[in-house]
């Protein structure tokens, strides 16, 4: 039977237009075929021819190879007279055409995408031998439906975001790696033996990377956001510096080193009333109370460049250091002491229960850093400063007053006012400390001030001169002019007993105190 070109194509049309619509005749004849028993070859022929006309108009090429994977016989070697093998064509489809790297535009009528004079790729002819091989062997390819691509991609990429997230960085590019790997190896086992496109780029050029670098930012911002929580934390209990230093070291050295010789001074505090206030009132507003008392002798320190080493109960102790001895740090800690003096008394006038506040200053030498041992290690000053501090502090109350300060500490601090309250052998010391009584800032002095310094100055001389009887007189005097002035009714009474029971000469203007040493009220 011959047919002409246009009948085969209205023939063709009219077969798939039928097919279409259809369906139940194509499951008919499938059925037929495999009730006829018809030989392999013959069946997946018609089989193919069925799935041809049911199809739409276009279909994925499944390419063999590159250029002459389909077997190709030059011209010259079919016309050839000693071309012997002539049942080379037989039961086989033939396509004449050029098969050359370099196509012309026009090839035979054989069209294609790739037909460009300068395309380097499969020749037309060979694509047209390709579709008809992948259509007679039903064996184009198939990429998923678009519904089916969307769940694979959404999947994929829930699987990757997890398993970068759930895992730390080094596992996570290890596990991607190798799911990227297992991905790629199915894709191209199911392209191989069932004709399957998977997408590829977007899952493995795209979402990987994407999420990979994704989890890289949020580890970062994670990571930098717990550094600051850590250091916003640690700077509540040492130094800011300190807690900057130990959260930018990736490898820290061994705590007990992070220490230092510093020159400084010591701020102690304590507050009267505190053990029968911890008696009087339940725990849990005592301890409301006393955060608000710190936060306000702790506002004057950190204001004035103080660091606040340690708190225990109701005492407080405060330091500023240096690498080397300067005049700056001693006025800072005077000019905190005095605020914090000033802050105090504010305190107590708004609350009910008042916590009257003693403060000790001492300037010297002490080792800066951390201090303990395994695992548990505390910020602080290491030094006879501390200690030395600490019994400065408890000096007022034998004296009834609220801020005494060593010479050291007031040496080259100018434009301090103060008064020189003797020298003292405090419990527990060795050496003596000259002890004064820091009152203001000299700009902000006021004239009973200066007359009580002047008058204490010379009673103070006739004490240290041992003229018992005079300066008994003079401090009495003083006495009756202030008469809650502390310091005086101390010296008066030691004045008395020095009259009863005389002290050894050499150390009589030394005034030794130990525990048992009466206390005045502040």
């Amino acid at each position: 039977v011959v047919f002409r070109s246009d009948d085969l194509h209205r023939m063709i049309d009219k077969l798939k237009s039928w097919f279409r619509t259809e369906p139940g005749l194509v499951q008919q004849l499938h059925q037929t075929l495999n009730d006829w028993n018809l030989p392999k070859r013959e069946t997946a022929l018609l089989r193919s021819c069925l799935k041809l006309y049911q199809a739409g108009n276009s279909r994925y090429l499944n390419h063999y190879g590159p250029s002459r994977t389909i077997q190709t016989v030059p011209y010259h070697q079919v016309i050839n007279q000693s071309f012997r093998d002539p049942d080379i064509f037989r039961e086989k489809a033939v396509f004449i055409g050029r098969s050359e790297d370099l196509q012309p535009e026009n090839d035979r009528g054989f069209f294609s995408v790739f037909s460009e004079p300068a395309a380097i790729t499969v020749s037309s002819v060979e694509l047209a031998a390709t579709a008809f091989a992948n259509l007679l062997s039903d064996r184009t390819l198939r990429p998923l439906w678009l519904q089916d691509q969307l769940i694979l991609i959404v999947l994929w990429g829930f699987l990757i975001g997890l398993t970068c997230f759930l895992l730390p960085v080094t596992h996570a590019a290890l596990s991607t790696l190798t799911l990227a790997i297992i991905y790629l190896s199915v894709a191209y086992l199911q392209f191989k033996w069932n004709d399957i496109w998977l997408p590829v780029v977007i899952p493995l050029c795209i979402q990987l990377p994407f999420a990979f670098v994704s989890t890289l930012v949020f580890h970062y911002m994670t990571s930098n956001r717990e550094r600051t929580n850590i250091h916003k934390a640690l700077s509540y209990y040492i130094p800011k510096d300190v807690a900057s230093k130990l959260a930018r070291e990736k490898h820290p050295r061994q705590l007990s080193e992070e220490s230092q010789l510093m020159y400084g001074v010591c701020l102690a505090t304590d507050a009267g009333n505190y053990t029968t206030l911890s008696e009087a009132i339940d725990p849990m507003t005592l301890g409301q109370m006393m955060n608000e008392y710190y936060s306000a002798i702790f506002e004057p320190v950190r204001r004035h460049g103080g660091i606040v080493s340690d708190v225990m109960g109701d005492a407080m102790l405060a330091i500023w250091a240096t690498p080397q001895a300067d005049e700056a740090t001693r006025v800072h800690a005077c000019d905190a002491a005095l605020e914090l003096i000033f802050a105090v008394d504010r305190f107590n006038q708004s609350h009910t229960h008042h916590l009257p506040t003693r403060v000790g200053l001492h300037y010297g030498q002490m080792r800066l850093g951390n201090v303990g041992s395994s695992d548990h290690y505390e910020y602080r000053a290491v030094g006879d400063i501390v200690n030395s501090a600490t019994r400065i502090e408890g000096l007022n109350k034998q004296l009834g007053t609220r801020l005494l300060m060593s010479q050291e500490c007031l040496t080259l601090a100018g434009g301090f006012y103060a008064r020189k309250l003797g020298t003292f052998l405090l419990e527990g010391k060795s050496r003596t400390l000259v002890i004064h009584e820091l009152l203001c800032r000299k700009t902000d002095v006021k004239p009973e001030q200066e007359q009580l310094c002047t008058m204490f100055s010379e009673a103070l001389a006739l004490f240290q001169a041992q003229r018992w009887n005079d300066a008994l007189k003079q401090f009495s005097l003083l006495m009756l002019a202030y008469p809650h002035d502390g310091p005086s009714l101390f010296y008066k009474h030691q004045c008395q007993r020095y009259m009863e029971y005389p002290p050894d000469i050499a150390t009589a203007d030394v005034i030794q105190i130990n525990k048992n040493a009466p206390k005045l009220a502040i």
